[in-house]
């Protein structure tokens, strides 16, 4: 890690993004305390991450998990529980999920997305690492992009997301005026009736996390 200042808020859902290497996994285990940085700090509600305090306060879903077979979902949670001192519910305040939904058909990644809602209401903060994009667009407040250890691009998705033009689709067919924005339509519509043109549709594009990725870490990452 080259130097990451990141704070997450009760309630808030946060998106690691970032290719294979770039220190998203990392990041989680400091967080878990399962990795000691070798500077800096990593303070889990207060607490030095890894301290009895902070992994009664913490749940944590590794990319790679190996839970034993014969034991039912409520005994595994119950056995990790036990093994971090925690009593659960409202005690946990810091969920730590590694690629929680790479092995998820799409019903079963939105009834993960309604789980995260769940516990965004609950004032639950989560930190969500995922290669998932669109996952992460859909439900995460924030996110931030990691590129060799470092943070590239960080905010809400609709504010890293930038315009790019105005599409019209009119009676000559359909166009694309760049560098338009939303505030530019009703002049649009305006001079293209005034050429004679009927209007069909407008829309306002605007670039999606998929193109703030790779602008960020490059096509080759």
């Amino acid at each position: 890690m080259r130097g990451i200042d990141l704070e997450l808020a009760d309630g808030e859902l946060f998106g690691l993004l970032g290719p294979n290497g770039a220190g998203k996994s990392t990041l989680v285990k400091i967080g878990c305390g399962l990795v000691r940085p070798s500077a800096g700090r990593a303070l889990v509600c207060g607490t030095p991450a890894g301290s009895l305090a902070a992994r009664g306060a913490t749940g944590y879903l590794a990319e790679l998990f190996r839970f034993p077979g014969w034991c039912t979902a409520d005994e595994v949670l119950s056995l990790h529980q036990r093994l971090a001192r925690s009593h659960g519910g409202e005690a946990e305040r810091v969920l730590f999920l590694d690629e929680p939904t790479s092995a998820l058909d799409p019903a079963g990644r939105r009834t993960v997305r309604g789980i995260l809602e769940e516990l965004r209401a609950r004032g639950i903060a989560v930190l969500l690492n995922s290669h998932l994009l669109s996952e992460v667009e859909l439900v995460c407040d924030r996110v931030a992009i990691l590129l060799d250890g470092s943070v590239v691009a960080s905010g809400r998705p609709d504010e890293l997301m930038r315009p790019r033009g105005v599409e019209l689709e009119t009676s000559k067919g359909i166009r694309v005026v760049e560098r338009a924005s939303r505030e530019d339509v009703p002049r649009l519509i305006s001079e293209a009736v005034a050429a004679g043109e009927q209007v069909f549709g407008v829309r306002v594009l605007r670039s999606t996390l998929e193109d703030v990725y790779l602008d960020a870490v490059g096509e080759d990452a």
